[in-house]
């Protein structure tokens, strides 16, 4: 029992055959018989106690995390359009853009941080969530900067037009959205200097985020929405 039985996988270390037993011997045993006396509390942890609890706390991050992107969808494409419906005037296509650059840059930044050997925790669970309101917001950024540029009628704009139109909403909703952006990333650079590992971790993650969804944004999403518009 006392043998080291662990193996290395995919750079990771583990053992399985003590897991299996915490697992189905010893974890079981003391769930199954613990204490029905109210004034007899009963504490045990294993070596795999950790990694359960990780699990169990990520898996039920992601339906929040699901919840989130869909509210944030009906949101964008019901507010940012003229019209709710499908159809000339809607903006859902662009909404579902966004957000699709969000998750990009959100699975970016995070496997580059594992890549360099960050650890994660479970408050960086709330990476997705920060970076999301980051997104929603630059949207309303650009879209209204791309509307206020409008000088003509679209239908009585032509590619030229809308190519200038696209580069004044730029020049417009840029400056905001590079402070805002260079100053997150300075403020959780600085923090990850804390002496608290998870709390250093997290905010070394999300510079990279930030990053990542600076370059993404602003090099991907002005391409479907001028051409939605």
């Amino acid at each position: 029992f006392l043998a080291d039985r662990s193996e290395v996988r995919n750079g990771n270390e583990v053992d399985p055959i003590n897991e299996a037993w915490e697992e189905k011997v010893f974890l079981e045993s003391v769930q199954d018989n613990e204490p029905s006396k109210s004034n007899i509390d009963v504490s045990y942890i294993s070596t795999r106690s950790f990694s359960d609890e990780f699990g169990g706390a990520i898996s039920g991050d992601l339906v929040f995390v699901q919840v989130s992107y869909i509210v944030a969808f009906i949101f964008l494409g019901a507010t940012l359009g003229s019209r709710i419906a499908c159809g000339k005037g809607s903006r859902w296509a662009m909404s579902f853009a966004a957000l699709i650059l969000v998750a990009a840059s959100t699975a970016a930044g995070i496997g580059l941080s594992s890549f360099v050997g960050l650890i994660y925790g479970p408050v960086h669970s709330l990476l997705p969530f920060i970076l999301l309101g980051i997104g929603v917001d630059d949207s309303f950024v650009i879209a209204n900067a791309f509307d206020r540029e409008r000088k003509v009628s679209r239908s009585s704009e032509n590619d030229d037009g809308v190519i200038a139109r696209a580069g004044r909403a730029l020049g417009r909703a840029g400056a905001s959205i590079t402070v805002t952006s260079a100053t997150d990333l300075v403020a959780f650079a600085i923090s990850s200097s804390s002496s608290l590992p998870a709390l250093s971790s997290f905010c070394a993650y999300f510079p990279l985020l930030v990053f990542f969804f600076f370059f993404f944004f602003f090099g991907k999403f002005p391409s479907p929405k001028f051409l939605l518009f």
